[in-house]
This record gives C-alpha cells, sequence and structure tokens, in this order.
C-alpha cells in the first residue's frame, strides 16, 4: 500500500484500568495475607483463613473475632507501544477504592474443638475502558481514484466484579493436627463491549463511493456458581504445615444477553454485494467456570521475633468452552449463505462467548519481624501469572480482548497487636517490560481484510500501588 500520510490524529480518552481479570492471585485477602506476599496456606493467625486454609482456625486463639479489610487506596499507570498499531501508543492511569475481606470466626464453649467461620470476598473487581480514534489520508482502495480519508474508530470497556460469600469450619482432631471445609457461593457480574468502525472517504469529490466495515459485540451476564475448600493443618513448635484443595466450581444459576452487529459496505470481501449480519439474543444459559486448584504452605519460626513463610498454589487448565452461546442461525441482509457465513464467523455460534485457561503455579514468600512487644514488619513477594489461554478476538468467535501479561507484587507493613489488631502497609505490583500484540491496527488499513490492519508486535508495562489497611477486633 503506498501511503501517503498528510495527518494522523490519534484521540484516545477516558481510558481505565484497574486489577486484571485473567490473574487469579491479582488480590490477597486479609491484612497479614496481603502484605506475606499471599503465603498464608499454612495460616497467618488471623481470619483470612476460612479462604486459604478452613483447617488453620482450629489453632487459633480461643476467642470470637471480627476483622474487616480493604485496599484503601489503588493505583495504576500502563504504559504501551505500539498498542494500537505502528507508532500508536497509549498511557492509562486509574486510582480507585475497593473492600477486600469481611470475615469472622466464631468458637462455641461447649465445642472447644471446633471453629466456624463465615468471610464476604470481593474476589475481582476489573474495569478497562478505551476510546480511541485515528484519522489520516493515505491511497488505501486500489480500486478507487486517487487517495482517501481514513477514519478508524475503537471503542473497548471490560467490567467484572466477583463476590463470593462463604462459611467454614474446622475441627482439631489432635494436638497437631486439623481438618477443615468452607463452602463459597460466588456472584459473577460481566460486561463487554467491543466496537471497531473504519471508513475510507475519497478525496476527489467527484467520486462518492465510500468504503466502510464495522463489527460491534455487546453482551452482559450474570452466573451464580459454587465451590468447596478443604484443608488440612499441622501445627508444631517452629513448623506450621498447611495443604488446600479446591474444587472446580458447579453451576448454580445465570442469564446472559449479546447484541453483535458485522458490516461491510464497498469491500470486495467475501461476496460482491454490501451486508450486514444484525443478530440479538437474550436469557441464554451461562456455565463460567473456575478451575481446580491445590496448595500447599509452610511457616518457620527462626527465632523469637522472626517467622518465615510461603505458599504455593498450582491451578488446573481449562480446555476452551462456551460460557454461553446461542443455536439459532444469524441474521443477514442480504441473507449469506451457510457456507458464506461459515467462511466468516468458523463453527462458532455467532452469538456467544468463549473462554479457556492454561494451567498456572504461582508461589509466595514472605517474613514477619516483631521488633517491638506489640509490633512487627511484614514483607512478602509473589508471583501473579496470567491464565488466559485464548488469543485476541480476530471475528471468527467471541473472546475477550484482554492483557496477557504476567504480575509481580512486592510489599512491606506494620502490624499492631493487642486486643485490637490494625495492620497497614502498601504493595507495589509491576508487569516489567513485556512483548504483546496490538490491540489493533488503526495505523496501516487492509484492503483485502476489511480495512482491518493486521496485529503489529508491541510492548507494554504497568506499574500499580496499594494502600491495604485490615482491623481486626476480638
Amino acid at each position: 500500500m503506498r501511503n501517503t500520510f498528510t495527518f494522523i490524529l490519534v484521540l484516545i480518552f477516558a481510558s481505565q484500568i484497574t486489577a486484571q481479570d485473567y490473574h487469579y492471585w491479582s488480590e490477597q485477602y486479609g491484612g497479614d495475607a496481603s502484605l506475606l506476599g499471599g503465603a498464608a496456606i499454612a495460616g497467618v493467625g488471623d481470619n483470612s483463613a476460612v479462604y486459604y486454609n478452613p483447617a488453620a482456625m482450629a489453632f487459633q486463639s480461643s476467642f470470637d473475632k471480627f476483622s474487616i479489610s480493604a485496599n484503601a487506596y489503588r493505583m495504576r499507570y500502563v504504559k504501551t507501544e505500539h498498542g494500537l498499531g505502528k507508532d500508536l501508543h497509549f498511557d492509562a492511569f486509574n486510582i480507585m477504592v475497593n473492600p477486600q475481606l469481611i470475615a469472622g470466626i466464631i468458637q462455641f464453649e461447649s465445642a472447644p474443638k471446633w471453629r466456624f467461620s463465615y468471610a464476604l470476598i470481593t474476589k475481582n473487581m476489573y474495569h478497562f475502558k478505551l476510546n480511541t480514534q485515528v484519522s489520516f489520508v493515505s491511497d488505501i482502495l486500489s480500486s478507487e481514484h486517487g487517495e482517501e480519508y481514513f477514519i478508524g474508530n475503537y471503542e473497548f470497556e471490560n467490567s467484572v466484579l466477583d463476590q463470593w460469600a462463604g462459611i467454614g469450619a474446622s475441627f482439631l482432631v489432635s494436638e497437631h493436627f486439623a481438618i477443615g471445609l468452607s463452602h463459597f457461593g460466588i456472584y459473577r457480574s460481566y460486561k463487554y463491549h467491543n466496537n471497531i468502525e473504519l471508513s475510507a472517504f475519497p478525496v476527489d469529490t467527484a467520486y462518492h463511493h465510500i468504503s466502510e466495515f464495522r463489527s460491534s459485540i455487546n453482551f452482559d451476564y450474570w452466573n451464580i456458581s459454587g465451590i468447596f475448600k478443604l484443608g488440612l493443618s499441622w501445627n508444631y513448635d517452629k513448623l506450621s504445615i498447611g495443604f488446600n484443595a479446591t474444587s472446580p466450581t458447579f453451576r448454580i444459576a445465570g442469564k446472559a444477553n449479546e447484541q453483535r452487529i458485522y458490516k461491510v459496505i464497498n469491500l470486495d470481501f467475501i461476496t460482491d454485494e454490501d451486508f450486514a449480519v444484525i443478530d440479538r439474543e437474550t436469557g441464554m444459559e451461562t456455565h463460567h467456570q473456575y478451575p481446580g486448584s491445590f496448595g500447599i504452605g509452610f511457616n518457620y519460626i527462626v527465632n523469637k521475633k522472626l517467622t518465615t513463610y510461603f505458599s504455593a498454589e498450582y491451578f488446573l487448565p481449562l480446555e476452551e468452552y462456551y460460557v454461553f452461546s446461542s443455536k439459532i442461525k444469524p441474521s443477514s441482509y442480504p441473507e449469506l449463505t451457510e457456507p458464506e457465513i461459515e467462511h466468516i464467523f468458523g463453527d462458532a455460534p455467532y452469538i456467544s462467548f468463549t473462554e479457556a485457561s492454561k494451567q498456572v503455579f504461582n508461589f509466595g514468600v514472605g517474613l514477619r519481624w516483631q521488633f517491638k512487644d506489640n509490633l512487627s514488619f511484614l514483607g512478602g513477594f509473589r508471583t501473579d501469572f496470567n491464565h488466559n489461554a485464548l488469543g485476541d478476538y480476530d471475528y471468527d468467535k467471541v473472546v475477550a480482548e484482554a492483557i496477557d501479561w504476567d504480575l509481580y507484587h512486592i510489599s512491606v507493613g506494620i502490624r499492631k497487636t493487642g486486643k485490637k489488631i490494625l495492620t497497614t502497609g502498601l504493595e507495589f505490583m509491576f508487569t516489567p517490560k513485556t512483548n504483546t500484540r496490538s490491540f489493533v491496527n488503526l495505523g496501516e488499513p487492509d484492503e483485502d481484510n476489511t480495512l482491518v490492519g493486521d496485529h503489529v508486535d508491541a510492548t507494554a508495562q504497568q506499574f500499580g500501588l496499594k494502600f491495604i489497611v485490615s482491623y481486626t477486633i476480638h
């Protein structure tokens, strides 16, 4: 293509990025667990045990506890190079507040070997929004006379909220061994918008053939599912060992709605005629899944002032599956044949949403140093690898455009003990400069591919800071 750029304008506005959806360890729950790098499977002595290892509750002190934790502030900065196409970059900054954990442990005098717990967890809160416009002059269409004005619009928004509510119980089998079980109900709300509109207008006004392409996907769904966590805990003088096994989720209820538009005008693609495929489906059943996992943890008391922590968790893979799908043939104008529809959209249903997950192994390490009678320093590090197993959206089937970067977290803080326990600190998270693929390529429209440019190599970095506070009362 003979590019003769006379002007280019890139507008990026309303860009927001918060936590990641395709990371299992983006958030940790409870002030101690958060600041100890998530190394809480062997227990850290707070109410987060209902999530990490319900068996560890059995070794906690024999009076009731209630705690609340939050990311009081969470800031993130993302920088990409070529993220929207060659030489088209974007940056984004976001600040927000979100709750982490509300939990309690209850003991009855008549059952001294039992502990019972309840918890409400904000497991995942994610929001990504990007609006972009690019325009320039170039000889894009070989079949048309002269150059064309090209205008490309890209709108993307992805919003996820996962709330977990659960109960747990633990039983002290012996002086050194306990077993526990917890159950969580999961409510997931998901909204997605992906819209790309590309137009080429002839510069010579004597020619009025305007070529256009549009692909628009809008869907939302809610899903309720359940999950079980089994915990085992061994506690000795200096060494504590924990093991947990988390079941895959099982569906309880859920519904989805989706509207999708695919339109081609004055472009020689599949058929010589202009066409549009427009459809909407409501009330589809949803089947969102979380995989099973296995975790192990160790705590070791080095001396009276220093304790070290380690945890690791392996998440099983999930084969590609439909979160929801419609079996109804889409409406097309004029009506396309089955081979034409299959050529554009493949074997996947036109109205659908697909996910898949890679196996992931994360680990975290932490230390607690008691430098005064009632004050301790907490520090930690953990990995947070991306588990999304699907590529970017390429029109043949509906998958979510998603960040595919890994995260790393470093945390420091202070814990003040007493009848009331206050834990507070900072967590720094980062992605080193990472090779990735552009979200779109708005700078190099391709006449043979409905004005859609091929994805280009891109790089991305991100940095984030959380202020964490946790308060526990007896």
